[in-house]
Order: structure tokens, then C-alpha cells, then sequence
């Protein structure tokens, strides 16, 4: 979870590798990830509340549990000494995982119980040295800048994201008129191993040359790397005399077919270097999420990801063949990668290959059908808003914004309907029924009249466009 997006007075419910999880914070500020069950009756906690005393309580009995999932309060007890039996009990906790803070998110460990937490304590988090101690303000270590946090679920999943993410080749194609030109800006490239495969490790590669979108074709004067380090993050290095861009992606396995994306990017400047990175096509395409609002970014960014959505969507299912768990070998079984343009797809591929499948929860492991209604794919309501506090504070205001303007336009049509027919009235009241002239009724209104009409016309417009956007 992204700390800055979710409201910290709610539980909020999410998932890891088929589980439902709840994530809340308590009363002395810290964030804690418990299964989605209470022990009691295993109604779901994120239907819950989080108290003024800083406990998760649960909606169907009113017992609460503290941040170390221990059970504070059980009203059902007929006694002060039976409840604090009850409580003593392990089995009135709840369902606890080792969590943490860094770089703005919240981590959870993949398990619960003692030697999950052993291991959790063992395992160093896979964090971005580059974002290490970014503040509110955005500013990084080095005099670089970071962007607001980005999140989404797609609705496609873990390995279909990395093997889009690490694709370049498709980016000028897919993202056609966003990041390049279909027809103009393919190009054939090598990819240079810069850190070998291995199992805990990942891989990085360069490209040999790094074409667009990262350069213009003829003019490869930046440098870029993709970074895998799993199980869950990408970065893409892009490097110019005048600066750098490292683009961070996080993508966590939330249910099969599905998956969560985190994204930042880092930016670090070289003064010295002049402005010439200003005209760098990478640095225009980077200069927008930079630059806005988190709302904005956030609004903004599923354009991006829209355009090969259903691509993705629907080529995972093509290739699983209902078969979700050996993905990895119907991948290899069917596919035809002559170029070296696919050579790090073939690398993730072997790699998952050797360290996968994803284990998920017993008896979530099957890939679900393709969703052929778009609008559902496309819904950034349910996939993000709802999570956000940026974009649903930002949605709030856009319906004010909608209503107000709405109201505005229909006072502004009346006034102007009640002056052309007390002009008519005055005008019939001066001459024979039936003499009056539509021509003579326009020049009598009142000049100002106009002036309301086009206002209310333009307010009216307004406030469609605004129920649009919202």
C-alpha cells in the first residue's frame, strides 16, 4: 500500500498471492497488515473500524485487536475474568504479518507465524537506494527530484506485467502517439548482460543502442538499463551527460490474473551540463509526471496503461490455456522470438522458469477467463480511485465543482427565459394580439440577456465536460 494514498482512519482491504489481507493503522501510528478475518467468526476485519483508541474493531461482534494483533476487547464476556481468559487465548489474535515502512509503502511479508516473522527480520526489504530519504517536498538524495507515488491494479497478471515492462521494443508501438510513432520509431537493437542471471539476483541488460523512445533514431546520445530484481521490481536507468531518470516499478502478485503496480521516478540534474537534456525527448516525456499534482498524475497516468491493456489482458489467457501454474513453459512451448529485441523477455522467462511458479493461496491458482466488456478493464474507479485519498478528494470537488456549475447554468437559462417573456408581455400589452414579430421580440430584449444566454451555454458545457472527467 502506498502510504500518502490511503486514508488512515479506515482499514482497507487488499491482496497477496490469493489472500485477503486487511491493512489499518493504529493508534501509535504504525501500519499493520492482518489477514482478512477475524478469529471470532472470520467476518472480514476491512468491513471494520478503526477506533478513536487506536484498535481494529470488527463489524460483527465489536472485538478489537491492537497493531500485534492481540485481542483488546471481547464485550460478549459475562465476566472482566472471562474475557481475560479469552483473550489470553492464541486463538482470540488475529492473523498477523510482518510488516514494515519504507520510501512511502507499506510491506508485507508473503506468510504469517513465528518463522515468518524470523524470516521477514532476515530478509532485507528491495528498496531504491535513489529514493532513500525523499521527503514530502519530492526532493532526493544528490539534488534530484522524486514524482508522486503511482498505483493500479490490472487486470492482467505478475508475469504478463514483467514481460511488457521489460519489453522496450513494444513501447513506441503500443504507446503509439504518447511515447513515439508506430510507423516511424521501431528500431532493431542488441541487449548487453551488465549483471548475469541468478536466482536471488535478477539480471540487468543495456541497449545496444538504446532506441526510441529512450533517443531519437539517428541521435542515441543517452544510455538505458533494465534492472530485474526479484521478485517484485524493475528500474529502468536512463542516463544522459545532463542527467538521469530511474524509473522504479513495483509489481506485487494479488490474485491470478491480477497484480498490483507501484511506479516512481527519480530525477537527478547535472547543472554543468547546460540545458541540453531539456530537449531530450525522454526528459519531455518525464517532465509532465515531474512537474503535476499528485491527483493529476494519477488521472492521467491510466492513459498509458490503457493502451495495451487489453492486449495483455487477453494474451496471458491465450497462452495459459487454462493451465495458469506451467505458464512459463506454455510460454516457451508457443511463442516465436526470432529477434534480439526479445532476448530480456527470454530472460525473465528463464528465469521464472527456474524460480517460479508464483505458490499461491490453495485452491486460488487458476487463471480466470478473458473479460470481453473493455469498460471493465478500463475501470479507474474500482482499480485505483477508491484507494486514493489524492483522486477521491479530487473527485469530490470535481462534483461540486459539476453541481454548482449545473445550478449556475440553470439560473442563467431562467433569468434569460423570464426576460424574453416579460419583454413579450410588454410588447403585447402595446399592440394588437397577434401582431407580435419574433424580429421585434430580439431587438427589444435586453442587450445583457445575450450576455447571460452565452454565459449559461458555456457554463452548461462546462459542467458536462466536468461529469465526464469525473
Amino acid at each position: 500500500a502506498t502510504i500518502d494514498m490511503i486514508d488512515p482512519t479506515k482499514p482497507h482491504p487488499t491482496q497477496l498471492l490469493g489472500v485477503d489481507l486487511v491493512v489499518w493503522r493504529d493508534g501509535e501510528g504504525k501500519w499493520n497488515v492482518f489477514e482478512d478475518k477475524c478469529p471470532h467468526r472470520l467476518a472480514p476485519l476491512s468491513e471494520g473500524r478503526v477506533e478513536a483508541d487506536g484498535t481494529l474493531l470488527c463489524a460483527y461482534h465489536a472485538w478489537r485487536f491492537d497493531g500485534d494483533g492481540k485481542c483488546t476487547s471481547m464485550p460478549q464476556a459475562s465476566t472482566k475474568s472471562e474475557e481475560e481468559r479469552i483473550k489470553a487465548n492464541v486463538r482470540s489474535c488475529a492473523f498477523t504479518r510482518p510488516t514494515m515502512e519504507a520510501q512511502g509503502l507499506v510491506w508485507a511479508w508473503g506468510e504469517g507465524g513465528k518463522e515468518a516473522e524470523l524470516e521477514a527480520r532476515m530478509t532485507p526489504p528491495l528498496l531504491v537506494p535513489e529514493i532513500e530519504g525523499v521527503g514530502k517536498s519530492g526532493r532526493a538524495p544528490g539534488g534530484g527530484f522524486r514524482n508522486h507515488w503511482q498505483m493500479r491494479d490490472l487486470p492482467y497478471g505478475w508475469t504478463a506485467f514483467f514481460e511488457n515492462a521489460i519489453d522496450p521494443a513494444h513501447a513506441v508501438v503500443s504507446h503509439h502517439t504518447l511515447v513515439g510513432s508506430r510507423y516511424d520509431d521501431p528500431a532493431g537493437f542488441q541487449c548487453v548482460v551488465e549483471r548475469p542471471m541468478t536466482g536471488a539476483g535478477g539480471f540487468r541488460c543495456a541497449l545496444d543502442p538504446a532506441v526510441p523512445p529512450f533517443n531519437t533514431i539517428g541521435k542515441y546520445d543517452a544510455e538505458t538499463s533494465y534492472d530485474f530484481q526479484p521478485p517484485a521490481l524493475l528500474k529502468i536507468d536512463w542516463r544522459h551527460e545532463g542527467g538521469r531518470f530511474l524509473t522504479s516499478h513495483y509489481c506485487v502478485p494479488t490474485r491470478p490474473g491480477w497484480c498490483r503496480h507501484y511506479v516512481a521516478t527519480v530525477a537527478q540534474r547535472n547543472p554543468e551540463a547546460g540545458n541540453a537534456i531539456r530537449l531530450h525527448r525522454w526528459f519531455k516525456l518525464n517532465l509532465f509526471t515531474l512537474t503535476s499534482p499528485g491527483w493529476l498524475t494519477h488521472v492521467l497516468g491510466p492513459t498509458f496503461l490503457h493502451q495495451d491493456m487489453v492486449l495483455l489482458h487477453q494474451q496471458e489467457k491465450i497462452i495459459a490455456q487454462g493451465r495458469g501454474q506451467d505458464i512459463a513453459q506454455q510460454w516457451k512451448d508457443q511463442v516465436f522470438t526470432p529477434s534480439t529485441a526479445d532476448k530480456m523477455t527470454l530472460f525473465f522467462y528463464k528465469w521464472f522458469e527456474k524460480n517460479g511458479p508464483i505458490e499461491w493461496a490453495p485452491g486460488m491458482d487458476q487463471m480466470p477467463p478473458i473479460e470481453r466488456d473493455a469498460s471493465k478493464l478500463f475501470d479507474t474507479y474500482e482499480m485505483h480511485t477508491k484507494y486514493c485519498t489524492h483522486c477521491q478528494g479530487a473527485l469530490r470537488n470535481t462534483e461540486i465543482a459539476t453541481a454548482v456549475t449545473a445550478a449556475v447554468a440553470g439560473v442563467k437559462f431562467f433569468w434569460v427565459g423570464a426576460s424574453v417573456v416579460f419583454t413579450a408581455a410588454l410588447l403585447g400589452s402595446g399592440g394588437e394580439a397577434g401582431s407580435l414579430d419574433v424580429f421585434d421580440l430580439a431587438r427589444a430584449v435586453e442587450p445583457s440577456a445575450y450576455g447571460d444566454l452565452f454565459s449559461a451555454v458555456s457554463l452548461a458545457i462546462t459542467a458536462v465536460f466536468l461529469n465526464g472527467f469525473a
